[in-house]
């Protein structure tokens, strides 16, 4: 299973991980709610109130008309428009300062969902780095190796030389001391070295580098039967 697989899952992960952990802002989304309610329910007071100014002032108006505006009517009148307009500006305070919490809070709670999906996605990050260490396979590339020259050949080996075919019981030295070579020159004739000299086996053909050729064997003359001797005259 390679990387690429277990970062495909990381999605998948962190939605599973939030579905199951407990709520993260529980009681702050339950305040706010709360708080939301509590804003509607002052603005649709204030509403309320503006209309009962209205009417207060269109009373005003028409209690004026009718009556030549006298003195305490019109106070009376007055101090009811005052007092609703005083607890119509309390409650727009009222408002302004609800809204100015429910921001604040909203801004908490978006810097603390924030941090705790990166705390979460940082660990999801972890598990699956941990589960697909074992499992993932990255391709290196192979640098060709330049070919390695072979060493320099001994001082003074001979160019010249013959094949000679392994016998059992043979070893480097020994056919370097038989057929007149010697022990370097065998081994970097044949690629061979130290650690390799013993795995000669026989059969295995080696060049024998040496100056002069071997002497050509000459066959021994094949003994010819003596005639037979000649019969005595007058016998």
């Amino acid at each position: 299973m390679s990387a690429l697989f277990f970062k495909s899952l990381r999605p998948a992960l962190l939605a599973g991980m939030l579905f199951l952990s407990p709520p993260l802002f529980g009681q702050s989304a339950e305040k706010l709610a709360g708080m939301e309610q509590d804003v509607s329910a002052m603005r649709e007071e204030i509403r309320a109130l503006r209309e009962e100014v209205q009417d207060l002032r269109a009373a005003v108006q028409k209690a004026n008309a009718q009556a030549g505006n006298p003195a305490a009517a019109t106070a009376s009148l007055q101090q009811q428009v005052d007092a609703h307009g005083t607890t119509l500006q309390a409650q727009g305070a009222a408002i302004r300062t609800q809204d100015a919490e429910t921001k604040r809070r909203l801004t908490e709670m978006a810097a603390a969902t924030n941090k705790a999906l990166a705390d979460l996605a940082k660990k999801v990050d972890a598990a699956l780095q941990g589960h697909s260490g074992g499992h993932t396979s990255t391709a290196t590339a192979t640098t060709p190796k330049e070919p390695v020259a072979p060493p320099p050949a001994p001082t003074g080996m001979p160019q010249t030389g013959f094949v000679y075919k392994v016998k059992a019981g043979d070893s480097v030295i020994k056919i370097a001391r038989t057929q007149g070579s010697r022990k370097e020159w065998i081994l970097a004739a044949n690629n061979l070295t130290e650690k390799t000299a013993d795995s000669i086996r026989p059969g295995q053909e080696l060049f024998i580098p040496r100056k002069t050729q071997p002497k050509a064997e000459t066959p021994s003359p094949v003994p010819q039967p003596s005639p037979p001797p000649s019969p005595a005259a007058g016998a």
